[in-house]
């Protein structure tokens, strides 16, 4: 059904700038952005139905949590028809949830400039005021060892997931990056099929300091307890697995099904792993994990990995 429904939109969408009424008419475009539009308004059946199979195609994987190939789908798609807006909104979503919000402002300033009353530019412009702002270079840490958010580099890692919840960030929440020392993970049933789970609540801890609770307020969470490191223990690799979840809403949720932390001296896993991983973050034996940044709602739907300079004494 969600397929369908998408499948509907795209062929209103281009049905629609094919009669030339999908584009937007109160700001001039930039040269590029009308060459794309006159490409787009120019296309013949054969090449209108193309692109949509390829837009099909694209979606599905996005649905399916193969995001990387649905980007590819996506690009192919927009090649043919670069002005189709719901391509270029979910081409943002998904270049989102592959982390690179550079490109992923591209695409949803595209949806804006295209048809700026349409439910995706005012989804694109929402989207637009959450993701994080570009941080300027900063300098390497001094010899004093002194890591703050203004001393220390912070990289993040793809992110893989579902749009839905609100964006956080552990870097504000640890403004030493100090590593992680233990955790609390809960795994709570799909309320719709006891059969799936998902990763409900994350929470972790430096130094003995609880970090914030991101998610855990979801139904049927699992019985759980908290990980604490040995005093030498430090986070190697850390690999999350996402889904799309069996359940009543349109589109269906995609959150988080599985998370293994590994260490230097052990691995700790939970949910479901029984496949991928969707994505993995490697820390360095010079950095450490000081964190994450995603989505939460009632559950954790996107998450991804903060690793930052590590001080000496904690490499190990």
């Amino acid at each position: 059904m969600v397929l369908r429904s998408f499948l509907v939109c795209f062929c209103l969408a281009m049905t629609c700038a094919a009669a030339g009424h999908c584009l937007a008419r109160n700001a001039a475009p930039a040269a590029d952005m009308a060459a794309d539009r006159a490409k787009s308004d120019a296309l013949t059946a054969e090449q209108r139905d193309q692109a949509r199979k390829l837009f099909e195609t694209a979606f599905g994987l996005l649905q399916s949590g193969d995001v990387q190939a649905a980007t590819l789908g996506f690009e192919r798609g927009l090649a043919i028809d670069p002005a189709n807006v719901i391509a270029n909104f979910y081409m943002a979503e998904a270049l989102v949830l592959l982390g690179d919000n550079t490109r992923a402002r591209v695409f949803y300033s595209r949806v804006i400039a295209f048809d700026s009353s349409s439910a995706e530019a005012l989804k694109a412009q929402a989207a637009l005021t959450n993701l994080p702002t570009p941080s300027p270079p900063v300098a390497a840490p001094g010899p004093d060892k002194t890591y703050s958010p203004q001393s220390a580099n912070i990289v993040k890692s793809a992110s893989v997931g579902g749009t839905g919840g609100d964006i956080f960030d552990d870097t504000s929440a640890n403004p030493n990056h100090l590593p992680i020392t233990g955790f609390r993970i809960v795994v709570n049933l799909n309320p719709a099929d006891h059969r799936q789970v998902i990763i409900g609540t994350l929470q972790v801890q430096w130094s003995g300091l609880d970090g914030p609770t991101h998610g855990g307020r979801g139904p049927l969470a699992q019985p759980s307890s908290p990980v604490q490191f040995a005093p030498s223990e430090a986070i190697r690799k850390v690999a999350i697995n996402s889904l799309t979840f069996n359940y009543p809403a349109s589109p269906p949720p995609i959150w988080v099904t599985g998370l293994r932390i590994f260490t230097n001296k052990s691995s700790y896993a939970f949910g479901n792993m029984s496949f991928g991983p969707t994505t993995e973050c490697v820390v360095p034996e010079s950095k450490v994990l000081i964190g994450f940044f995603g989505r939460p709602g009632s559950y954790i739907d996107q998450l991804g990995c903060l690793v930052g300079d590590a001080k000496d004494e904690t490499i190990k």
